[in-house]
């Protein structure tokens, strides 16, 4: 599964565990779940909270925050995604 927010506080790790549990409440088995955020996640925190998910529910979660995705968008193989999609000078 995948979740994602655009929390910009210290409230990214309790949205996370909110989507999680609508995430298991759906009824529907995963074993992984991605979160993707974007903010920076510090690695104490992304630690603290890939433990209480796996305790809780049996499920592995990875976070992408926003430092992930810079390092990835700045990937020549996927620099067109950053073109594209996030900061583009072109208008609606």
């Amino acid at each position: 599964a995948l979740l994602c927010t655009l929390e910009r506080t210290a409230g990214v790790a309790t949205k996370f565990r909110e989507d999680v549990e609508a995430i298991v409440m759906s009824g529907d088995k995963f074993e992984h779940v991605y979160g993707m955020c974007s903010v920076a996640v510090d690695v104490g925190r992304r630690d603290r909270l890939r433990k209480k998910v796996r305790e809780k529910h049996g499920i592995d979660l990875t976070v992408l925050d926003g430092v992930w995705l810079a390092e990835n968008l700045a990937d020549p193989d996927l620099f067109w995604v950053a073109e594209e999609y996030v900061g583009s000078s072109q208008t609606c």
